[in-house]
């Protein structure tokens, strides 16, 4: 990021003006010079946008050319940056001042733009455990190639795997994890073959309501099985949410839809051993 440099510019600026009384002719210790001036209709930018050059009282100043030299009126350009202009008529002299304001403005714009850049350099970043039972057939070196660009694997001593990677992502693979579940449902009641007619569940998916037909359900292998398949989609959105692996708990109740009333209770993943 480059700091702007006010005093650079002017410099550059006042190279080429003379400064003179806004009039075609030329002051020189107290004598004067008629020259031939050529007007072109010259215009000025400042930093991309175009200034209409007016001297002390308002009145518009064209710039000109003599000799091969552009002349601008010095008020105009300089006030355009940020400089205040006063004439000292007893030393024929023409003064510039920076504005102390125009200091502090750039100061905190350059700032603010530091504090953005850190921001966007430091990037906060959250870590998930996944257990060791996930990778007990997949060799180590595999795990960790599998990183994505922007993630780090880290294998812990007791099997496990730590995912470390920006929040961004994280919230990303949240979104995603949900959204995998959710789907999940919609297709399991869409299913005309199957037995289930509605399933609830928390926030935290810790809990499920499965209202089902319950003759149908208990004769279908295949939606015994979608249990299974719910279960692991809420174990993966717990260990995204940061619940410590001993603690992950997901309640299944099958619940009779005509009755309303449970006949079955699946705890995992207790129901797995």
């Amino acid at each position: 990021m480059k700091k702007l440099n006010l005093k650079s510019f002017i410099a550059g600026v006042l190279a080429t003006i003379l400064v003179i009384s806004m009039v075609t002719t030329v002051l020189a210790t107290q004598s004067s010079q008629a020259i031939t001036a050529t007007y072109r209709d010259i215009k000025i930018t400042v930093n991309g946008q175009e200034i209409s050059p007016k001297d002390a009282n308002g009145n518009v100043v064209e710039p000109f050319i003599f000799n091969g030299t552009t002349y601008l009126p010095v008020r105009a350009v300089a006030e355009s940056v940020g400089y205040d202009v006063n004439w000292d008529g007893d030393t024929n002299t023409v003064i510039l001042d920076k504005k102390a304001v125009v200091e502090e403005d750039v100061e905190q714009e350059i700032e603010k733009e530091t504090e953005e850049d850190v921001k966007e350099e430091v990037e906060e970043t959250v870590s998930i455990i996944l257990p060791a039972s996930f990778y007990e057939s997949i060799a180590e070196e595999d795990v960790i190639n599998s990183a994505l660009e922007d993630e780090t694997i880290v294998k812990n001593d007791d099997g496990s795997y730590t995912f470390t990677m920006p929040l961004s992502t994280w919230e990303k693979a949240l979104i995603e994890q949900q959204e995998s579940v959710k789907n999940a449902i919609t297709e399991m009641i869409a299913d005309e073959s199957s037995s289930f007619k509605d399933i609830k569940y928390n926030e935290a998916m810790t809990e499920f309501d499965f209202y089902v037909d319950q003759e149908k359900f208990e004769k279908s292998f295949i939606d015994a099985f979608s249990l299974t398949t719910i279960y692991f989609g809420a174990y993966f959105y717990q260990i995204f949410t940061g619940v410590p692996l001993d603690e992950m708990k997901v309640t299944f109740d099958l619940i009779n839809n005509d009755t309303k009333e449970v006949f079955k209770t699946v705890v995992y993943p207790d129901a797995l051993q």
